[in-house]
């Protein structure tokens, strides 16, 4: 993905991109409008037809962008029926009615919707790429969503991001003294990441200033080198060195304090995930930015097609957040889906698993 596209989009650019999405869809142009129906449940929302990636003229792009990329993102992956399902479910309703609920990795925004849809309010949709935030913004504006849409809002959302973060805390209902606080965070964040991104780039460039000059050759005839000591006895043998420290390569640096630490204002009740983890990188991150936005006993569901086995081992492998930020209510549970919509969607669907965390 384009350093850009990380970027947070401009409101002019968010919009163009909305309404090109709503143009293709009306022109036939492959964008269509999906029904989500599951017990007594209608959402509706954007996709792609084939469920398989667009490319985007580049004129299109670069009106939207500034710059031109390969494909616009609007797959619906193959987890965000089975937790939709799940969320209207007996167990998962009570999760997130009535809750503040944030989205990470939105997509296309189905679970998003679902979750406006069961009563949860406010409901933040988020992903970092503008593409997604237009599919998001796109359905909201549809009439099947309207119940749906009050109090639901698109955010730019980077994981492990501290200005990200107080950005989405703002989308809550605050108080003045906590919005102010908020500020300071967000200045904070944006000068120490200025800072960072200054080291980097002196540190690329390498030094400034030239070597020194090699000294002059001496001059005159060059003396013979030294006789060797006489022998002394039976050579020792030198002291074996201790092996050098293997460097632990999968596990990552220990994340910088969070100033959000100190925030005492309201955060999220829930945060939800679908299809986000793949590997161990976004793990980490992902869970940054879950423990940051939660407080304590606030619940992170996720719904994966990674196995549990693999997911215990990434969890262990960046530091061991399973044991020392997050309690787990439930054991995974595979999800098995009863939506035939599902089905014909993902021919090679076999199940995915839930993960539920809840903050210590």
């Amino acid at each position: 993905m384009p350093a850009d596209e990380l970027a947070t989009p401009t409101p002019e650019a968010l919009l163009a991109l909305t309404e090109y999405i709503v143009a293709q869809e009306r022109a036939g142009g492959g964008f269509e409008r999906r029904w989500y129906r599951h017990a007594g449940m209608d959402v509706e929302y954007y996709a792609r037809g084939d469920g398989e990636m667009q490319d985007v003229p580049v004129a299109v792009q670069k009106e939207v962008y500034g710059w031109a990329t390969q494909t616009l993102p609007q797959k619906l992956w193959p987890a965000s029926h089975p937790m939709a399902e799940w969320l209207a479910s007996d167990a998962g309703r009570p999760l997130i009615e009535g809750k503040a609920v944030l989205e990470i990795g939105s997509g296309v925004g189905l679970v998003g919707l679902v979750a406006g849809k069961l009563g949860a309010a406010p409901v933040v949709m988020s992903d970092v790429a503008a593409s997604s935030m237009a599919l998001c913004t796109a359905s909201l504006q549809l009439e099947g969503n309207a119940d749906a849409s009050h109090g639901t809002s698109v955010m730019h959302l980077k994981w492990a991001c501290e200005e990200h973060h107080a950005a989405a805390l703002k989308h809550l209902t605050i108080s003045e003294e906590d919005g102010a606080a908020l500020d300071v965070i967000q200045a904070a964040a944006r000068e120490a990441d200025r800072r960072e991104a200054a080291l980097a780039s002196a540190s690329a460039a390498g030094p400034t200033a030239a070597a020194p000059p090699p000294p002059p050759l001496a001059r005159g005839p060059v003396p013979p080198p030294p006789p060797p000591p006489p022998p002394t006895g039976a050579l020792k043998r030198p002291a074996a060195r201790p092996p050098p420290a293997r460097e632990r390569r999968d596990l990552p640096a220990e994340p910088a304090p969070s100033a959000l630490e100190g925030y005492t204002g309201r955060r999220f009740d829930v945060v939800l995930g679908a299809d986000v983890f793949y590997f161990r990188a976004s793990l980490k991150a992902g869970l940054a930015s879950a423990a940051a936005l939660l407080p304590s006993g606030g619940m992170f569901a996720c719904v994966s097609a990674v196995r549990s086995d693999e997911m215990e081992a990434a969890l262990h492998a960046v530091g061991g957040e399973g044991d020392a930020v997050w309690d787990r209510p439930a054991p995974p549970q595979v999800l098995t889906c009863a939506s035939q919509q599902e089905q014909d969607l993902h021919r090679d669907y076999r199940g995915v698993t839930l993960f539920l965390w809840r903050r210590r």
